[in-house]
């Protein structure tokens, strides 16, 4: 599995459990996720690669600028969250999921 920076990524263990967010980066063992409202860019979480699920969605500009150590804002990872959300819940048995 490939933690890149900007993938969306579920919460699998922990008080944050089923929460969504959006890789920041990655640190060894361990992965730092945000998602724009309670972990902001300038508070992210860090979190322990296995209570992890990466999924394939990615925004390729917010991928982009975080390798490349430019900033992104809260209200972009909000917005990327959000849409990737509604795709989710508009395939058939996407709702189990979110």
């Amino acid at each position: 599995m490939r933690y890149e920076p900007g993938a969306l990524a579920f919460s699998r263990a922990g008080h944050d459990k089923d929460g969504v967010f959006i890789i920041w980066k990655e640190c060894g063992e361990y992965v730092y996720l945000v998602n724009g409202s309670d972990r902001s860019v300038g508070k992210p979480k860090r979190k322990n690669k296995k209570h992890v699920q990466i999924t394939h969605m990615r925004d390729d500009s917010i991928s982009e600028r975080l390798k490349q150590g430019g900033t992104v804002t809260d209200e972009e990872v909000r917005h990327f969250i959000r849409r990737c959300i509604r795709e989710i819940r508009d395939c058939p048995g996407g709702t189990e999921y979110v």
